[in-house]
């Protein structure tokens, strides 16, 4: 439940971020990415974020359980779809590669995927997020461990709850993206 209410207030963030700016920060193209306006980028995973998608992008079929045990370690659940097939959550347990043993709270990895371009222009949650260039259009968010790519047109959205300090969940989920966005 707590992992939905974050979902839905980083995509509520979106919308509201969109509101006041003379630019559309959100346009209802795939999922948050690029705007047509980016197509130009020239990194790799940002070309892959300006490809049209011809809908929803099913995030239990880009993000495995090997990529999200490459990236933090530990024993990790094969990804279950949530609410909509755009949504998939790994679940961690054991030892991470960080040495930190998950506790009764457990760790999870949830990544979903949105319809609405990302601002390359704009750090749309807050002014903490932090662009990511290796990724393209990128942004992460510490305050949530939140990591948004764009991603065929719309975003791909990478989160962690519960398992290390700030620091190392932002290079263990960039880590993730990488090993993943190019698919």
């Amino acid at each position: 439940m707590v992992r939905w209410f974050t979902a839905v207030g980083l995509v509520c963030s979106f919308a509201v971020a969109s509101c006041g700016s003379s630019s559309s920060s959100l346009a209802p193209s795939a999922a948050p990415g690029t705007s047509s306006a980016t197509t130009g980028s020239t990194s790799a995973s940002s070309s892959a974020g300006s490809a049209a998608s011809s809908g929803p992008v099913v995030a239990c079929s880009i993000v495995k359980r090997a990529d999200v045990e490459a990236a933090f370690g530990g024993t990790v659940s094969e990804g279950v779809a949530g609410k909509t097939p755009q949504y998939c959550d790994f679940t961690l347990t054991g030892t991470l590669k960080s040495g930190t043993a998950v506790d009764a709270l457990g760790a999870t990895v949830t990544v979903w995927w949105d319809k609405y371009a990302l601002d390359p222009n704009s750090k749309v949650l807050n002014a903490a997020a932090t662009t990511v260039p290796e990724l393209g259009v990128a942004f992460y968010q510490p305050s949530g461990n939140a990591l948004m790519v764009a991603y065929h047109g719309g975003t791909l959205n990478y989160q962690a709850h519960g398992p290390d300090d700030d620091a190392t969940v932002r290079t263990e989920i960039v880590a993730l993206a990488k090993a993943t966005t190019s698919r």
